[in-house]
């Protein structure tokens, strides 16, 4: 897989899995509301998202790279953002 495409299949994993979104993705959105510059936060929401993708896909943790990280933080932060913007206007 090329680093963009294992990115967006990280991302989609994140938001396609229940259990995932629910007591992973939610609890952080809803922290991230009341500290919006923790960003430490979205890292370690990635990190285990990563973990969990690589153990269910039988590939090694190692193959996400740092770079594909970064990027599927900054996804998720997006989407986190956008989610707000969508709330602030209804």
């Amino acid at each position: 897989m090329h680093d963009e495409s294992l990115g967006q299949a990280i991302v989609l994993y994140l938001f396609d899995n229940d259990d995932m979104y629910r007591r992973h993705f939610v609890p952080t959105e809803q922290y991230m509301r009341q500290n919006p510059r923790k960003y430490s936060r979205v890292q370690e929401l990635v990190d285990n998202v990563c973990m969990k993708f690589a153990k269910e896909n039988n590939m090694p943790y190692t193959m996400i790279t740092p770079e594909v990280k970064k990027q599927v933080a900054i996804d998720v932060y997006k989407e986190m953002i956008e989610d707000e913007n969508h709330r602030s206007r209804t």
